[in-house]
């Protein structure tokens, strides 16, 4: 009888082991198909958005000028809305601009003498919202770039610079700044001339003239100056206390 039942209680206890095992993979298998079948959370717009902003130069060029500010959102949700205003150092507005999406290119105007080089600082709310439009996040966006003023040339040539005893000699006075396209002629600006006199450069008197479009201004005189002589050409920039002066590099004349 002993030896009967022995082998009875090892089936059993096999077959209880068994289907311990297939209730385990059962359990498994359907929390996988669950996993799968089951639709993804929509991803949520309460995140604070952040966002990358550039400037497209660092110049306050001459004259009037386009400029570009890029600007991304480095998160992303179903909407994206900007609202930015640009100020300048002297509390000016230049630029406002609302926008949708997740980034692009704000183009706007700045013109040397109206509005001044520095700083200019970007500032307003990015917002991010869901499908729904009632999850939303908002971020104040605070950017600045820098500008810096346009560089001036003064130039001066003669013609001719080996002239012969009371020959008329034409010098050509010429105040450039920096454009987007290069440096491009001031006009409506004054030019003087100055002779160098014991080291040290002194105003020729009833030499300064107004420019014409070309930054240009030319004056002619009678040589009759036997030694060599150095001169230089002067342009006034601005006027006023905040007036500036801005020196060419010296040519000389001499008789041959």
């Amino acid at each position: 009888m002993a030896t009967a039942t022995a082998p009875a209680r090892a089936t059993l206890t096999r077959m209880t082991r068994t289907r311990g095992s297939l209730a385990a993979v059962m359990v498994l298998l359907v929390s996988i198909a669950s996993s799968l079948t089951s639709p993804a959370s929509p991803a949520s717009a309460s995140v604070p958005p952040t966002y990358v902003m550039s400037m497209s130069a660092t110049v306050l060029y001459f004259g009037c000028e386009e400029y570009d500010l890029s600007y991304t959102a480095t998160t992303t949700a179903d909407t994206t809305t900007w609202d930015l205003t640009i100020f300048d150092s002297g509390s000016g507005m230049p630029g406002n601009f609302q926008a949708t999406g997740s980034g692009g290119v704000y183009t706007f105007t700045l013109c040397n003498g109206e509005n001044p080089s520095g700083r200019y600082d970007v500032v307003g709310p990015l917002t991010q919202c869901d499908a729904s439009g009632r999850d939303c996040a908002t971020t104040e966006v605070q950017y600045y770039f820098n500008l810096r003023g346009a560089h001036t040339k003064t130039t001066l040539s003669a013609a001719p610079e080996r002239p012969r005893f009371n020959q008329v000699v034409t010098l050509t006075m010429r105040g450039t700044a920096e454009a987007a396209r290069g440096y491009v002629g001031i006009p409506d600006v004054r030019l003087y001339l100055q002779v160098l006199v014991n080291d040290r450069w002194r105003r020729v008197e009833a030499s300064t003239e107004t420019s014409n479009g070309r930054g240009v201004a030319k004056q002619r005189y009678r040589w009759n100056v036997r030694g060599p002589v150095r001169v230089r050409a002067v342009c006034i920039l601005g006027s006023g206390i905040g007036h500036k002066e801005k020196a060419s590099r010296p040519v000389t004349i001499r008789v041959r």
